[in-house]
């Protein structure tokens, strides 16, 4: 009967929406497909109780653990649900089977969809090792904390310079080998791989400040590279990892976790001015040796704690899970869209980042202004260290912290017929799926088209110019800021000045990622009727970088701070939306689209930063008998190309979010008909049984 009246589910192609009519048993099927085949399935077994079997049973953890997670990297089950809740699950609700059948059977669907609940002080140790992660991430935000040094030490030119960092990036388009890795086999291989590779370019850069290796340009590029990626790999096994773990807190993750891969490199400044701040060459090294230890740590907690949640389908997994285990894992699904973690938990992280946000800054601007002793420096990195520190609070297994969760409870009436009581169930269950099963009531309308596909449409090709536009903008400031700004200037930078802009630029980064994250969660927790599209957060970088790049070119040098920290703020907020819309709009081949969008990084280093940025640097330094330029000719043609590009970049978000709207619009158009419609045949079907059952004389 199921076949007769169940829904096709929502899939869009390149054409557009449309329905997939067949009943086939694949990644497609709607969750509204799977309640109306477990209510056949409890149909069966309520007319042939012979079979003997609690309808509880498939949804015991020990079961689910044995179907769902095949391979050994995978959580296991005590890591998904709490002891107590297995025990009130199984036990608890009701005593054995055997003395509580009835009760089973008058509510076997319910059973049979509601798990117990997910442990948060899981989910949540898990998000502190990820915020880890991204502190690890945020010491490629640091170059400018050495590159003074290294620039004097081996009399680097620009143009040589800006070849040391373009060569990292575009040595991390290899990072597009470990997105397939990531979709195919989960997490795992990416931070083994970032173990071995982060921590020996931090070793070889302190083996080359302490004299024990010989230092140049390819070398340096070399050890540069190495880092950069360490730090792609991790922020892309953290982020998105963290992202499916918490698939309907998306804002409070960035909040919470992504901020750090800004404002880390704020409390790594600290860290640098009070341990490693002498201009010599044996601090420098003790500084990437300690850099070095904090990577090999952080990537051993993301081996061992951090992976995909298990009802993702790996790509390895494709071909060997049975149609069952696939049910098993929409239903695991369904469990981690409709269980919101406790606001509780959130709100101490939350409290720490804001926390961090007053201090760093206030701690920068202290050491940039005032002849502070040391001991001062020492006391604000501690301090730092300090509320990083706290952050395991969120994942205590406290009380206080949880609120009670409530999942979806279809109930049950009953009666004196099975029949009847199936055909009620079934007609009201339908209703109740249809209208809140479905993932657009949960999280925005996906593209269920795969990466190869979208990365042929208009939509996706725009997305990456902007992009483009974007990274070229800030590279050319915030890559070369003691530079560009020296420039501006018309003098060299002294150190605690550059200690304060790259505390603004941490702080900025940071404050960036919030603002997204407050703004994904005020919109997208609404009603699917009153949800603003996800990509409207794209103009919030553009604007910030158009008006970066005009304030920069009007200021005065004692202002020049402020057009820095407002591009923090645009990198922020880019990176932020790079990882919110992607999430959000594409449902199929995360790694691969989040991937294929940083090689818009990589293209904007070698143009905008290598080519336009450094050729016309060095020439202009070259006019002035030197290494260094100070001028602001030495800048000023690289900031009004990327100002040109930048507002191409604003019409290019403005289709971008006109696109999806419109796609938005569709699938809520196509719901509501087939809740309609549904409804309708439900009606229908209840009167035909409940006829059948109890026919007129």
């Amino acid at each position: 009967m199921a076949s007769t009246i169940q829904q096709p589910p929502f899939v869009h192609t390149l054409l557009g929406p449309e329905g997939l009519l067949s009943d086939d048993d694949n990644e497609g099927v709607s969750l509204l497909h799977d309640d109306l085949e477990e209510e056949e399935e409890v149909g069966r077994r309520e007319v042939n109780p012979a079979h003997g079997e609690s309808l509880s049973d498939p949804l015991l953890a020990p079961s689910i653990a044995s179907s769902l997670l095949p391979t050994q990297h995978d959580p296991k089950p005590d890591d998904l649900y709490s002891k107590v809740e297995q025990n009130g699950a199984g036990a608890g609700a009701g005593g054995s089977s055997a003395a509580s059948g009835d009760d089973w059977r008058r509510s076997g669907n319910r059973r049979r969809r509601d798990l117990p609940p997910l442990s948060e002080p899981r989910r949540f140790w898990q998000l502190f090792v990820g915020v880890l992660c991204c502190f690890a991430v945020s010491s490629s935000y640091a170059f400018n904390l050495y590159s003074g040094q290294l620039q004097s030490k081996y009399n680097f030119t620009q143009s040589q310079m800006t070849t040391i960092t373009t060569v990292a990036d575009v040595v991390g388009a290899v990072i597009l080998i470990f997105g397939f890795l990531y979709d195919r086999y989960g997490a795992w291989p990416l931070f083994l791989t970032t173990m071995i590779t982060f921590s020996l370019g931090a070793v070889l850069f302190g083996l080359t400040y302490a004299n024990a290796i010989t230092g140049s340009v390819p070398a340096f590029s070399v050890y540069v590279s190495l880092l950069a990626l360490g730090t792609s790999l991790l922020d892309i096994c953290g982020v998105m990892t963290l992202l499916s773990i918490f698939p309907v807190n998306r804002g409070a993750v960035v909040a919470v976790m992504k901020t750090f891969s800004g404002m880390g490199s704020a409390i790594l400044g600290a860290i640098h001015l009070a341990f490693f701040s002498e201009n010599n060459d044996s601090d420098t090294s003790r500084f990437f040796f300690f850099v070095a230890a904090v990577a090999s740590v952080v990537s051993f907690l993301g081996l061992v704690f951090v992976e995909v949640p298990p009802y993702m389908i790996k790509g390895c997994e494709q071909n060997v899970l049975t149609d069952e285990e696939r049910r098993l894992r929409r239903r695991l699904k369904r469990q981690y869209l409709r269980q919101k973690a406790p606001a509780a938990r959130f709100a101490v992280g939350v409290t720490i980042v804001l926390i961090l946000v007053v201090f760093l800054p206030t701690q920068g601007a202290l050491s940039a202004y005032f002849d502070l002793d040391h001991k001062y420096h020492v006391a604000f990195a501690c301090i730092a260290i300090g509320l990083l520190a706290l952050y395991p609070i969120m994942a205590l297994p406290l009380k206080i912290f949880d609120r009670k969760v409530n999942l979806l409870d279809a109930g049950s009436i009953p009666c004196t017929s099975n029949r009847v009581s199936r055909a009620s169930r079934f007609t009201r269950d339908s209703m109740n799926s249809a209208a809140d099963a479905a993932d657009i009531d949960f999280i925005a309308p996906q593209y269920q088209t795969t990466a190869v596909e979208n990365f042929r449409t208009f939509r996706f090709l725009l997305l990456v110019w902007t992009l483009f536009c974007l990274f070229g903008a800030h590279f050319i400031i915030l890559t070369n800021m003691r530079f560009l700004v020296g420039a501006l200037a018309g003098k060299p930078l002294d150190e605690s000045f550059m200690a304060l802009l790259v505390v603004l630029v941490g702080v900025g980064s940071g404050v960036g990622r919030i603002l997204l994250s407050i703004f994904e969660m005020a919109t997208q927790g609404k009603p699917a009727e009153r949800r603003m599209p996800i990509t409207f957060i794209l103009f919030v970088p553009t604007g910030f970088t158009v008006l970066t790049l005009v304030l920069i070119m009007l200021v005065t040098p004692k202002a020049l701070p402020i057009p820095c920290f407002i591009m923090a703020l645009a990198s922020g907020c880019t990176a932020a939306a790079v990882v919110i819309v992607l999430r959000t709009i594409y449902a199929k081949d995360v790694a691969k689209h989040y991937n294929f969008c940083m090689v818009a990084g990589i293209v904007a280093s070698v143009v905008m930063n290598r080519l336009v940025y450094g050729e016309w640097y060095t020439h202009q330094a070259a006019k002035q008998g030197g290494s260094l330029c100070y001028g602001k000719q030495c800048v000023l043609m690289p900031l009004l190309v990327s100002l040109g590009m930048n507002i191409s970049a604003v019409a290019s978000t403005v289709y971008i979010h006109w696109d999806y709207s419109r796609y938005c619009r569709e699938m809520l158009e196509l719901r509501d008909d087939r809740l309609r419609g549904g409804r309708r045949r439900s009606v229908f079907e209840d009167s035909v049984l409940t006829e059948s059952v109890n026919p007129m004389d």
